[in-house]
């Protein structure tokens, strides 16, 4: 078994082994941080369709069937939102707006998909963002009859 080495601590580069490649830095403003871009929101729209018309998700080894919005629903994720853009304001702090976004996913994704505080903790963060986000487009009527 081998030592475990403390964050410290250099761990040397066996001899053997290539030195990584190193991707270039993208250029703000490049051609190609634009296609990268856009081609990110083609994929995501294309997501958040799909997403809408669905209503029941597998999450993380977790099935949920999303929860029906009624006024009461409505008005307490109305209520999320504004407490989150009005904390935005109060606050310049990444760390604690990142704190914030996540306490605001989960109250979400409780409100939509009825998600415990336990399976909160164990799930797939970006799929369930994209999740919400399409449960949010539902309530503004992105969906078939």
């Amino acid at each position: 078994m081998s030592e475990v080495k403390q964050f410290d601590e250099r761990v040397p580069v066996p001899e053997d082994i290539e030195s990584p490649v190193v991707s270039p830095e993208i250029e703000v403003g490049s051609e190609l941080q634009r296609e990268i871009g856009d081609e990110m929101s083609r994929v995501g729209f294309e997501n958040l369709k799909k997403l809408c018309l669905m209503s029941e998700y597998d999450i993380a080894g977790e099935h949920y069937v999303g929860q029906k919005l009624s006024p009461k629903k409505i008005k307490e994720l109305r209520e999320i939102d504004k407490q989150f853009d009005d904390y935005l304001k109060s606050t310049s702090d990444v760390i604690a707006i990142e704190e914030q976004e996540l306490a605001r996913l989960q109250s979400k994704a409780y409100i939509h998909l009825g998600m415990t505080p336990d399976q909160f903790e164990n799930t797939d963060i970006p799929l369930l963002q994209t999740i919400v986000t399409a449960r949010d487009m539902r309530k503004r009527g992105w969906f078939r009859l």
